[in-house]
């Protein structure tokens, strides 16, 4: 019996658990199909009215409106000196010191400088003695010309003549000469001979002492002796005449010709192209010593350039200050101190105006065309928390600063004196603002062939596509001028088909 009532109460629960169980079922399977209706439901916005405005907000460096850049700038040269390819430090001014206009900022070591200046003055008085000497030899040396040139003509002249008269004349007269000296001289000695024969004959038949015989016959002896040499010398004389003396002249007189040809030639056509060059380097002399001297006036101005003095009143910076920013890599690595070598044209120190009066700030390109020049706006400032200062919008540049970047120069209203150069600080302008704006959130809006459009919810659930005209947008929301009224849904997400039953 007991066991028959606990079979009883076990089968009860069981049949009361499945009923349960099978509530739950349903339940469940309800809940599941409810969830699958609001997930297939897209999500929607409802239009409405209400205030709307565009924030531009900027991170930008305060600045002064004057920086002067300092640095040793010489004359460009197609030469430059040693004097100028590097430059050592004697004396710097500290960096943040405050300067007066005219203190010196910078002197440099000018012995380079004063050696190249020295030896250019050198070349200079060189170059001016050799333009003096050459002015007072040109006007001699073109007088000169036209009677070197009738020299020549008369040396020539006298040259072919002589050649002439050799040939024609002088030589067959010289061969005659010679023959008839050999002739004469022949027939002065067979004379003698003669002569001496007869006296022999003479003496014999005479009553003349032996003495006075023997001196006549001694002297015709000699006489004949000296006129045998003397035909033997003619003999010679006349060989070495026809063999070389008359031979030698010809040639002599040929070449002289031939030389005084070519230097009448010579002196023809060069003279004139002589002067002219002489004349043609006088100028170019005088050119060169007016480059000199403009040269010399060039490093004079810059040895003077050397001592580099303040042109305002500022604060020192060592190096290159621009638009609020410390350039450490312009300042001679942070090494402008006296003994140090720095280069020209390089940016040695900036002076600046101890009161920040402007603030440098990049504009992304899709808010440059929000920006207007006077326009207000309010700046913070990160090492004044608290302190605000209204500015206004000075320029914008034209053309982009960087990619996709634009410079615009902001002014303070009221500078003052602890706002300095250098410090950090946020401005913010309102472009665009409005009390009664219709707006939709940005991601409603969708590019559809090249058209603005939305997908606006019916009332029978459907979706259907409108094209609408867009005001500003402050990137998250977006003005809607034109096709949507107050209180149509938008999808907020594309669908994914068009005209699709959610």
């Amino acid at each position: 019996m007991r066991y028959v009532k606990w079979g009883a109460y076990a089968l009860g629960l069981i049949l009361f658990a499945g009923v349960a169980i099978q509530q739950e079922a349903g339940e469940g399977s309800k809940d599941k199909k409810s969830d699958k209706k609001s997930a297939d439901k897209p999500a929607t916005y409802k239009v409405a009215k209400g205030p709307f405005k565009v924030e531009l907000s900027f991170s930008g460096i305060l600045s002064s409106e004057d920086a002067s850049e300092i640095s040793f700038r010489p004359h460009p040269m197609l030469h430059p000196p040693e004097g100028q390819s590097s430059l050592v430090v004697k004396k710097v001014v500290a960096h943040g010191a405050a300067v007066k206009k005219g203190d010196v900022l910078v002197a440099l070591d000018t012995t380079k400088m004063d050696d190249v200046i020295a030896n250019a003055e050198l070349e200079q008085k060189a170059l001016q003695l050799s333009i003096r000497l050459t002015e007072e030899e040109l006007p001699l040396q073109e007088k000169a010309a036209p009677i070197e040139l009738a020299a020549a003509e008369s040396a020539k002249k006298r040259a072919d003549e002589e050649l002439k008269y050799f040939l024609d004349t002088g030589r067959a007269q010289a061969e005659k000469e010679a023959h008839m000296s050999v002739k004469s001289m022949k027939f002065y000695l067979e004379y003698a001979e003669e002569e001496l024969v007869q006296l022999k004959k003479m003496y014999k038949a005479n009553d003349l002492t032996e003495e006075t015989e023997r001196m006549i016959l001694r002297r015709q002896q000699n006489q004949v002796e000296r006129l045998s040499f003397g035909y033997q010398s003619a003999l010679l004389d006349r060989d070495y005449t026809l063999k070389t003396t008359l031979p030698n002249k010809e040639k002599s007189l040929k070449e002289d010709q031939a030389k005084q040809t070519l230097l009448l030639e010579k002196a023809r056509k060069t003279w004139v192209p002589w002067l002219e060059q002489k004349r043609g380097s006088l100028a170019k002399s005088k050119q060169e010593f007016a480059n000199g001297a403009e040269r010399l006036a060039k490093l004079a101005k810059d040895r003077a350039a050397m001592t580099i003095t303040a042109p305002v009143d500022g604060v020192a910076y060592h190096g290159r200050f621009h638009q609020g920013n410390w350039n450490l890599s312009e300042s001679v690595e942070s090494k402008l101190l006296p003994g140090a070598t720095v280069q020209p044209d390089k940016v040695l120190l900036t002076i600046v105006q101890p009161r920040a009066a402007l603030v440098y700030v990049n504009v992304d390109e899709k808010d440059a065309h929000l920006l207007k020049a006077d326009m207000r706006g309010m700046a913070k400032f990160v090492a004044r928390p608290g302190r605000k200062a209204t500015v206004r919008v000075k320029e914008i540049s034209r053309l982009p600063s960087a990619p996709g970047k634009y410079g615009a120069v902001i002014r303070l209203d009221e500078p003052s004196d602890e706002l300095v150069p250098g410090l950090a600080c946020t401005v913010k302008f309102v472009p665009y603002a409005t009390k009664d704006a219709l707006t939709v959130p940005t991601k409603c809006i969708f590019d559809e062939d090249d058209k603005d459009m939305v997908y606006v919810q019916q009332a029978n659930g459907k979706h259907v596509p409108r094209t609408v005209t867009l005001g500003h947008t402050d990137g998250t929301n977006t003005e809607i001028l034109e096709g949507l009224r107050v209180g149509d849904l938008v999808l907020l997400e594309r669908p994914k088909s068009k005209g699709e039953t959610p």
